[in-house]
């Protein structure tokens, strides 16, 4: 007896510790930006998450050090102890145990000369496991992957090789932003011809600009290939008759303030303004105009928009020394912009953002050419279908890493169907919606459609989903338990074609059942006609009897 209770607890206690270590199991993810140019660095962040507190993380980090190149010590968050050792383990601990999601490092990458245009590698967490905090129990965990994408980088070069006036020299020097020139009262306009430094760099080269007595301000202004743009400011002081070159002036106020392509409500004795711009947006011009022409204006921090705010001053300049700042906060949206259909090549490099929101409007067909840019771009595709009042008809949710081929993809659906008093006939019923893809063939793996029924089924009506056979005009099951949300149905299509939902069920006929109908129906047949042969024959001979009777009856 004593054998079957200790028998009985150690199951009892191996269960528990299987439960718990099932329990206890955990997660890592790794966040960050998924591209880098050659030669610059990308810093990931590493987390873990799990429900329950553990004290050790062990995992192994994967990655191609012929194409990336690790730059410096990993840094320990949320004040975990973080070691990597000479087999790249990582070792995170934990004195008082740690649970939920939690950041746990963060790693700098530097892509190597060797990880060419286009290319992608990886950083991998394999071999995940831990210690829990309080029963020192072991349990494993997920690994995580995140693709790396090298993009070609685009000059950043904004500046000038040469600067020079029809009026007298300047002394330029390609790291001088800001020049003065004295003319004389008779010099009434001044030639400046500039020179880019790179050569796909561009900036007015040769114009004529007309002068005023006293200060005139020329802005030469280098845009880089990359967009970034630099200005050049020539101060061009022209005499009076009488040989003066100003009158000392305290005005440091702004006549205007303009930024190109937004608008902004400019006072003087405004000082400071708020603009927020699109997430493909990296740069703004900015125009400052002072009020008084003998004042300078001298714009700053004019380079690339990181994410976020962003600040702009503006100092105007007095002709006694006198200062005023005025600050531009431009923030950067973190969302993609909403982009038209036919407009979406465009963008998926520019933007940021994993998820890119696109409307259908002119065009249903997305190329193969733009397909391979959401491919390598690692993108996702939220492209939606509106009527006229902005209701939406249907939507398309498209994971770039999921297409395989390049191939141009139609995003048209129908919601009627020639076919439909044949579906009709099919389902004996008129109670059901057709949805028919224009696009044709395969689709990408995990493409999600949510198309508006609510015209046709209430909320929470759980359908059937069938794929339409043209060919052989029939209906194959293609999905069941199906449920109306809202007026949508929601469900995962591989193949283009044409669908119906509808809440009848068909019962589907296995070839053998009509086989076996067919022979039954044949052998009630056989069995008929034997009856009516059999009873046929027996008639017979009774009348044969009959006749000889009565020929026999007569003889008599």
């Amino acid at each position: 007896m004593r054998q079957w209770v200790r028998l009985l607890m150690w199951i009892t206690i191996v269960y528990m510790s299987i439960t718990s270590i099932s329990a206890s199991s955990f997660s890592t993810s790794i966040s960050g930006s998924s591209m880098v140019e050659t030669g610059s660095e990308i810093t990931l962040t590493f987390y873990l998450d799990i429900e329950e507190p553990v004290k050790q993380m062990t995992a192994k980090l994967n990655v191609d050090l012929d194409l990336l190149e690790i730059v410096g010590s990993p840094v320990a968050l949320n004040g975990l102890s973080v070691l990597i050792n000479e087999d790249n383990e990582i070792i995170v601990s934990s004195a008082d145990g740690v649970s939920g999601s939690v950041s746990f490092m963060r790693m700098t990458f530097r892509a190597k000369d060797t990880l060419l245009e286009e290319n992608t590698t990886s950083i991998t967490l394999s071999n995940v496991s831990g210690i829990m905090f309080e029963s020192n129990e072991s349990v494993s965990g997920s690994g995580s992957t995140k693709l790396i994408t090298a993009i070609s980088p685009k000059s950043d070069n904004n500046y000038l090789s040469n600067l020079f006036t029809n009026a007298g020299s300047i002394g330029f020097r390609r790291n001088t932003f800001e020049y003065s020139l004295v003319v004389e009262h008779d010099t009434t306009r001044i030639r400046m011809v500039a020179k880019a430094e790179n050569e796909k760099a561009t900036v007015k080269e040769d114009a004529m600009y007309d002068l005023s007595v006293y200060r005139n301000v020329i802005n030469i202004v280098v845009m880089a290939e990359n967009g970034a743009k630099r200005t050049y400011t020539i101060n061009v002081i022209r005499k009076d008759a009488f040989g003066h070159t100003s009158r000392k002036s305290s005005n440091s106020e702004l006549k205007s303030l303009a930024i190109e392509g937004y608008e902004i409500e400019f006072s003087p004795l405004t000082s400071e303004y708020r603009l927020t711009v699109g997430n493909i947006v990296d740069n703004v011009l900015v125009y400052a105009e002072a009020a008084d022409p003998k004042s300078s204006v001298i714009i700053d921090n004019l380079s690339l928009l990181k994410l976020g705010e962003n600040r702009v001053q503006i100092t105007v300049l007095a002709e006694n020394g006198q200062s005023r700042i005025y600050t531009i906060f431009v923030t950067r949206s973190l969302e993609a912009p909403i982009v038209k259909l036919q407009d979406l090549g465009e963008i998926v490099y520019l933007t940021t953002a994993t998820t890119i929101p696109v409307i259908i409007e002119d065009s249903y067909l997305l190329s193969g050419e733009v397909l391979d840019k959401v491919r390598r771009a690692a993108k996702i595709l939220d492209i939606q279908k509106l009527d006229d009042q902005g209701q939406l008809l249907y939507r398309w949710t498209i994971d770039g890493r999921s297409i395989t081929t390049d191939t141009s993809i139609d995003f048209n659906i129908r919601l009627d169907s020639i076919n439909s008093d044949k579906i009709g006939e099919l389902l004996n019923s008129s109670n059901f919606r057709t949805i028919v893809f224009s696009n044709q063939g395969e689709l990408p793996v995990g493409t999600i459609v949510r198309v508006y029924i609510g015209n046709v089924f209430q909320h929470n009506t759980t359908l059937n989903l069938y794929r339409y056979d043209n060919e052989n005009q029939t209906l194959e099951l293609y999905s069941q338990l199906l449920r109306v949300d809202n007026g949508y149905v929601e469900f995962e299509v591989l193949l283009a074609g044409e669908y119906v939902v509808s809440d009848v069920e068909i019962i589907q006929k296995h070839p053998l059942d009509i086989v076996l109908y067919i022979a039954l129906t044949i052998i009630a047949l056989i069995i008929v006609a034997l009856i009516w042969l059999l009873s046929t024959r027996k008639t017979t001979t009774s009348f044969a009897k009959l006749t000889l009777n009565f020929l026999c009856y007569n003889d008599s």
